[in-house]
């Protein structure tokens, strides 16, 4: 069975792709901004997908609900940073 914090992981990697198409997207407008509404037009076909745009909202409460789940169990434990 996989462990929560494998799940954790996993469902943060399309959340952290999403992230770093976007912020691709917007170094391109440093080039020219031709540039950048071009490769916004192509992603935006990534971006506004139903299922992709469903798929990375669970993803995103899933990270949410778990972040705080371990949170709640680990409270009053003396943990160092790693």
């Amino acid at each position: 069975m996989i462990s929560l914090n494998t799940l954790h992981r996993l469902f943060a990697v399309p959340i952290l792709l999403f992230i770093a198409l976007h912020l691709v997207n917007h170094l391109f407008a440093m080039v020219s901004i031709e540039l950048h509404i071009a490769v916004m037009e192509k992603l935006r076909v990534l971006y506004r997908n139903l299922i992709v745009e469903i798929f990375l909202i669970i993803s995103l409460l899933f990270q949410l609900s778990l972040g705080l789940y371990f949170t709640y169990r680990s409270r009053g434990q003396r943990r160092g940073f790693f």
